[in-house]
């Protein structure tokens, strides 16, 4: 299955918004969550975050579905934020 790129509308703060949310949540969910200790082993722990972000866990943004869910039933734009 593929995804195609999509880019943030707005302003680049707009993106750098965007940018900073997913760092956060890549810090959190792989970065802080195990030690490698090769790049082999660093790998493979992307490799899993990567599965379990883009299949398991549920996102605000996609009516709380995992984006591998969300498009494979037929849903491409995501539903609007609202502003806090």
């Amino acid at each position: 299955m593929t995804v195609p790129n999509t880019f943030v509308n707005g302003t680049p703060a707009d993106a750098d918004q965007v940018n900073e949310s997913f760092n956060a949540v890549f810090r959190d969910g792989c970065l802080n969550r195990w030690l490698s200790e090769s790049v082999r082993e660093a790998r493979e722990a992307l490799e899993y975050w990567l599965h379990e972000y883009n299949h398991e866990r549920p996102h605000g943004a996609l009516g709380g579905l995992a984006p591998f869910v969300f498009f494979k039933h037929g849903n491409h734009q995501p539903q609007e934020q609202e502003a806090a």
